[in-house]
């Protein structure tokens, strides 16, 4: 595969990594033209792992689902020096990121996605990003983490995100509410939070989302006080709305479907 000098994409899917002597990486760490890696459901692909940091113009990074058995399954993930990387993907599988070296190289980053990783609180916060470049970040997916007070004050510097997603994330001594301070404006499209407990603070947090179109939540999960803050004025900005516990996905083009939605709430108020 070295020997490819021009090679500008390389996907590795269900593929074993048999032999602990790699000596060809060593080569193949010197091809510069590599843009887009994607290593998916491999066994013990360590090395390409720790050989990412030397593909510097490489700009999508996918990481999915792989597996450890010869080799410690608590790595780290090192970008810091790749100043082209706009999208960076991240499933473990069976190991542990324990850290992702990020830098003041990487402006042009844009996607950042980290789902069901089972990070522990303090995890994003100890990523220890660059605050200019989590204002770049136009996509953020955290399903499935754990989330502390540190994590959400890094998380607030996403103003610009237009897809965010931290559902069924934990929350450790702190609440969704708390992601937004009152000086910023945030520009999120597509919220997506099923699986949170959410109350009054958080619902008039989303109602504060000016430029909100889709929002997926557990209503079930929901209080009937919160749901009551759901009203005519705030689905009129909606275009889209997923319920989690079973319930249709409702579209929002028209006023007939407008009124039809806000009937549904009221009856969920009622029985509620």
């Amino acid at each position: 595969i070295y020997k490819f000098q021009n090679l500008k994409s390389l996907i590795l899917e269900n593929c074993i990594f048999l032999y602990d002597n790699y000596q060809s990486f060593s080569d193949f760490q010197q091809n510069n033209s590599l843009e887009h890696l994607t290593i998916n459901s491999c066994i013990d692909p360590l090395h390409f792992f720790s050989s990412i940091e030397f593909y510097k113009n490489l700009k999508v990074l996918n990481i999915e689902n792989n597996i450890l058995y010869k080799i410690s399954k608590r790595i780290v993930i090192d970008v810091h020096d790749l100043p082209k990387l706009k999208k960076i993907s991240l499933n473990s599988g069976n190991f542990t990121i324990i850290h992702i070296k990020f830098g003041e190289k990487n402006t042009e980053l844009r996607e950042l996605e980290l789902p069901a990783c089972n990070l522990p609180e303090n995890s994003f916060y100890n990523i220890s990003c660059n605050m200019h470049i989590l204002n770049g970040i136009r996509s953020f997916s955290y399903f499935k983490n754990n989330l502390s007070l540190y994590d959400l004050y890094c998380v607030s510097f996403m103003n610009n995100c237009n897809f965010f997603d931290i559902s069924c994330c934990i929350f450790h001594d702190c609440r969704f509410s708390d992601i937004f301070t009152v000086n910023k404006t945030y520009k999120i499209s597509e919220l997506y939070i099923f699986g949170l407990n959410l109350n009054n603070p958080d619902i008039f947090a989303i109602r504060n989302l000016k430029l909100l179109t889709h929002i997926c939540i557990s209503i079930d999960l929901i209080p009937s006080s919160a749901i009551y803050l759901f009203k005519y004025k705030y689905f009129e900005r909606l275009q889209s709305l997923d319920l989690s516990n079973n319930e249709p996905t409702i579209n929002i083009n028209e006023e007939s479907d407008l009124e039809e939605e806000t009937t549904v709430v009221k009856e969920v108020e009622e029985n509620a």
